[in-house]
């Protein structure tokens, strides 16, 4: 898909800023979809569908003890402290949003992890890390706020040690002769600063080219997205009252609700999880 809009960082920075807190509680404290691995939401709370997506990706990081991981998007810091939870390794997460590193400190040192766990205010277009500093990446429903992910890859692979591997999860596009959707996409990612998705096919082609290759692919749809959207509809009849004390955002949160709700839906639509090596 051609990409015509590219999000600046300060419209994606204002916009996490307003609506961490809400949003945290409505994730679960954790930015991003839940997995649930049957497939069905009845009886399991988005807390701990968004631990088994964050699971499945340490599971795909191989991580040994001692090494240092970089969380791309960290978001409130829940995946970070999990992560150094699991395996004893450091984590450095980034993000654009000041309300999101302030809560994702605090969650790492109530943890007893803040020795090893640390938070930046970083672009992620603009890292300011050595090369070679890092054995693995992780990057969330976070390279779709990127305006040039091709160029956050090429400095993913520069700041990663050979033998490094970049963990990728986040919603992706099959290819599929339908204009109406692509026009959907285009409008829905515009208005909510998200740089429009490559097709889930051209992956391996950007990994190529910043010099990673690609080790796995799958496409998790079914255990994600409409099981997370059901969750999430949930919760939204019942904090309607928290939803409108948004002010301003109100209509923009449910607007990107609603919006997730019909991209559920279109034809072609997925939710990959990556993993790319650096040699």
């Amino acid at each position: 898909m051609s990409d015509s809009y590219r999000p600046d960082r300060e419209s994606v920075g204002e916009m996490y800023d307003k609506i961490t807190v809400l949003s945290e509680d409505m994730l679960g404290d954790s930015h991003h979809f839940g997995y649930f691995p049957d497939g069905g939401h009845e009886g399991v709370g988005m807390r701990e569908a968004a631990d088994n997506l964050t699971d499945l990706l340490i599971e795909r990081l191989a991580l040994r003890p001692g090494q240092r991981v970089l969380d791309l998007g960290c978001g409130t810091g829940r995946p970070a402290v999990r992560l150094a939870e699991t395996v004893p390794v450091e984590v450095v997460g980034i993000t654009i949003s000041h309300a999101q590193v302030d809560i994702a400190t605090e969650r790492a040192a109530a943890a007893g992890v803040a020795d090893r766990v640390r938070f930046e205010l970083v672009d992620a277009t603009s890292m300011p890390y050595d090369k070679n500093s890092f054995d693995a990446v992780l990057a969330i429903e976070s390279l779709e706020h990127l305006p040039d992910q091709a160029g956050v890859l090429n400095a993913i692979a520069g700041i990663l040690r050979p033998g490094g591997r970049l963990v990728v999860a986040q919603p992706v596009l099959q290819r599929v002769d339908d204009q109406e959707r692509d026009d959907f996409v285009r409008q829905l990612y515009q208005n909510y600063h998200l740089a429009q998705p490559p097709y889930l096919d051209e992956y391996p082609q950007l990994f190529a080219r910043a010099g990673l290759r690609t080790r796995y692919v799958e496409d998790i749809y079914e255990q994600v997205i409409p099981p997370t959207l059901a969750v999430v509809d949930a919760w939204v009849r019942a904090n309607s009252e928290r939803i409108s004390a948004l002010g301003d955002y109100e209509q923009e949160v449910l607007g990107l609700i609603d919006g997730m709700r019909t991209f559920a839906e279109l034809p072609g639509v997925g939710f990959a999880v990556l993993v790319a090596g650096k040699e």
